[in-house]
């Protein structure tokens, strides 16, 4: 296999920041009042409550819900730095079953807030460059990197979460949480595969390295029935968001490179 040749272009933000390009998004996301109002619930809540009169049993204080959650927040810092602080102080104060509770409201808060329809409908112009790429494409790999923000209104998007989150859900032990779908290095990537005595072609998709279905199409889900789905005609940037276009959205991030097999011809895209 030869050296792949790689070909990166900085100003790709209109694409994988589409959120930001989407002015109905940006105004919604103003009005915290109304989005953040379910999550408000939950955390003057029953559930809330007992975490929180635990806790200042515990610390010897009179806390708050904010409290609470902050404290939370401090636990997560210390686990991200574990050469610096061996110990949690902060994680320590909790019980395993607490902090399924602290974590879901911070959940509720980014799931009404980076989920909102217009976001998630917006999220089909980094969609419809992904099916461009593999329609098109001979092979090789298409490489994007960005952040949680644009990798959760996606999976939304194209049918993958379907379970949605509500303050009044209260088994929370069993359930996945955003750091389980999106923990930190984490990636969403199709793969094209054609065997060498077919002209079809079928694509898997893959969240964190682990194939997934596609509620609309399956798995494996041929090509050509995953533009039936998603067809461009479908994606109107302009009407969802009430924003121009962006001129330079299909600009990104390209790696020539060629992956041969002996049974399967690949070309990714990430």
């Amino acid at each position: 296999l030869s050296a792949p040749a790689l070909s990166f272009h900085h100003d790709q933000d209109a694409l994988l920041r589409y959120y930001s390009a989407c002015g109905r998004y940006k105004e919604k996301e103003k009005n915290k009042a109304e989005w953040m109002t379910e999550s408000q619930q939950y955390l003057t809540g029953k559930v809330m409550k007992q975490v929180v009169v635990k806790l200042g049993r515990r610390l010897g204080l009179d806390i708050s819900p904010y409290d609470a959650v902050t404290l939370h927040v401090l636990c997560s810092l210390e686990v991200l730095l574990p050469r610096l602080t061996p110990h949690s102080d902060f994680c320590s104060l909790f019980r395993d079953e607490e902090m399924f509770v602290t974590a879901y409201y911070q959940d509720l808060l980014r799931y009404a807030g980076k989920l909102m329809p217009e976001v998630v409908d917006a999220s089909c112009i980094l969609w419809q460059d992904a099916l461009r790429f593999l329609n098109k494409s001979q092979g090789g790999v298409s490489l994007k990197f960005a952040h949680t923000e644009t990798i959760f209104p996606l999976l939304e998007h194209v049918g993958y979460l379907t379970e949605p989150m509500k303050g009044s859900n209260l088994s929370l032990t069993d359930r996945q949480f955003f750091g389980d779908l999106t923990p930190l290095a984490s990636n969403f990537f199709l793969v094209a595969m054609q065997c060498p005595d077919s002209q079809e072609t079928t694509i898997q998709a893959f969240l964190n390295e682990r194939p997934i279905e596609l509620s609309r199409c399956g798995t494996p889900c041929s090509l050509n029935k995953l533009l039936e789905v998603f067809p461009p005609s479908g994606c109107d940037f302009v009407a969802i968001c009430q924003e121009t276009l962006p001129t330079n959205y299909l600009i990104g991030a390209g790696l020539a490179v060629i992956v041969l097999g002996e049974l399967v011809r690949r070309r990714v895209i990430i």
